[in-house]
């Protein structure tokens, strides 16, 4: 499916003005339950929140695997610092894409506080000369790419992250292809929206394929997190091998 290409981290925040399109998302309604086991009781989560609960310092990532002995660490960051040789600060198209003209990617918004990487997102005009107009941008956001250190077929990728509240939010953590797109893989994208109602769900996605061929194609879960994505930190993990991803 994802072929002989390798892959890039790329964590961001980004910002959007619209509501994702109905093809990109799972319109599958989840199971109701009950708005207290809603809210207070995730049996996903609960062994991670224990195992932190009793730490003194900050505490180190445990994979979510149950078998972790098979893989070999490979790339890693606790960002004690940025380290700007292993993160390009921004994608690799420049600071703004096409588009979408009403975001730019800003090394203002990237910093590191107390060994936790911070991405913001805040409005920001910039202005940018395309051919003979000039744009004013109004949103600036932070992002890294590991493209130019770091690139991997197969393994187990993981993030401990607290993400953003609110409306217009889009906190990511995927892998895309090293040399051409798709492929795609998306640990997590969550969706503020227009009211930021949406922040706790998750949306897992693969792209797969070739661009506008019809090998092209795409598989989506939509998955509902505890009210606490963005006030405890939380660990997301994908494994990967040649005949699954988990």
């Amino acid at each position: 499916m994802i072929g002989g290409l390798g892959v890039a981290i790329i964590i961001g925040v980004y910002s959007f003005n619209t509501i994702p399109p109905k093809d990109t998302i799972n319109e599958k309604k989840p199971v109701i339950t009950t708005h207290f086991f809603k809210n207070n009781l995730s049996f996903n989560n609960a062994w991670i929140k224990f195992k932190y609960g009793f730490q003194k310092h900050r505490p180190r990532i445990v994979p979510l695997l149950s078998d972790s002995t098979q893989w070999q660490l490979s790339f890693y960051d606790e960002f004690d610092s940025l380290d700007t040789k292993k993160w390009r600060l921004g994608q690799a198209w420049g600071e703004f894409h096409p588009e979408h003209l009403h975001q730019y990617y800003s090394k203002e918004m990237i910093q590191t506080i107390d060994g936790k990487l911070v991405l913001k997102g805040e409005y920001a005009p910039k202005s940018y000369k395309i051919g003979d107009s000039l744009i004013t941008i109004p949103f600036g956001v932070g992002l890294i790419n590991s493209d130019i250190s770091f690139q991997q077929k197969y393994g187990y990728f993981e993030i401990r992250s607290k993400n953003p509240k609110g409306a217009a939010t889009w906190p990511a953590f995927w892998l895309t292809g090293a040399n051409r797109w798709p492929p795609e893989i998306d640990i997590f994208e969550m969706y503020g929206r227009k009211n930021g109602r949406y922040i706790h769900h998750q949306y897992s996605t693969i792209h797969y394929g070739k661009a506008d061929t019809r090998s092209r194609g795409y598989l989506s879960k939509r998955i509902n997190l505890p009210n606490s994505t963005d006030t405890l930190f939380h660990t997301y993990g994908c494994e990967w091998s040649p005949k699954y991803l988990k």
